[in-house]
């Protein structure tokens, strides 16, 4: 005879994916009206250098992935010694990344014959060093099979960053709204992080 999960177990896994499902759908809707109103004050080109930036930074995002928080998760016997120091470490990532990407800017502005994204990864370099201090304690959501937190969480997150994109694009009309609100997504991500979870760092 082979061990089967708890029933409640089954349920909650269950009515997780059915949430993770909606979550993905939700946010592709989100991403798609942004963009749907985005365009009417942006063009192509400002998208463009946008991803230019982003992919440069996930770039050397891919080198500082520990697999921290995975581990917390798999790991039921977990405390505060092993929640501060993986908390730690994302700071320190966070602030390796910056460190990297600010000092190849000016460098990778010129090898890709684009001078427009030095300034923007300089600003996304101070949004990596912002990231790495959201709490940790999120990665209970999925531990204790919490989905609708994430769900209100990450939803939450990318509905505010859309809209504070679009009040910046209403008022700027370049580049820059993107950028700005890549950084406002940020601090929103963090902030809610706080908000929604007691762990304290």
């Amino acid at each position: 005879m082979t061990d089967a999960a708890p029933p409640t177990v089954g349920r909650k896994v269950a009515d997780g994916a059915g949430l993770m499902i909606a979550l993905r759908i939700a946010e592709r809707l989100v991403g798609l009206a942004s963009f749907s109103i985005l365009a009417r004050f942006l063009v192509p080109s400002d998208f463009g250098l946008l991803a230019l930036a982003t992919s440069v930074i996930a770039v050397v995002e891919l080198f500082g992935q520990a697999g921290i928080n995975l581990a917390l998760i798999q790991r039921r016997s977990a405390g505060r010694a092993e929640y501060d120091t993986a908390w730690t470490i994302d700071v320190v990532v966070g602030a390796a990344v910056a460190a990297i990407v600010a000092a190849s800017a000016a460098s990778l502005a010129v090898l890709l014959n684009e001078p427009r994204v030095e300034h923007v990864l300089y600003w996304l370099a101070a949004a990596s060093v912002v990231g790495g201090f959201q709490n940790i304690g999120i990665v209970d959501f999925q531990k204790s099979f919490q989905f609708g937190k994430e769900f209100r969480l990450r939803l939450s997150t990318r509905a505010l960053k859309a809209i504070a994109t679009i009040d910046f694009a209403l008022a700027w009309r370049d580049y820059w709204a993107l950028v700005a609100g890549y950084v406002a997504g940020t601090f929103v991500s963090v902030t809610l992080s706080y908000a929604m979870h007691p762990y304290r760092p």
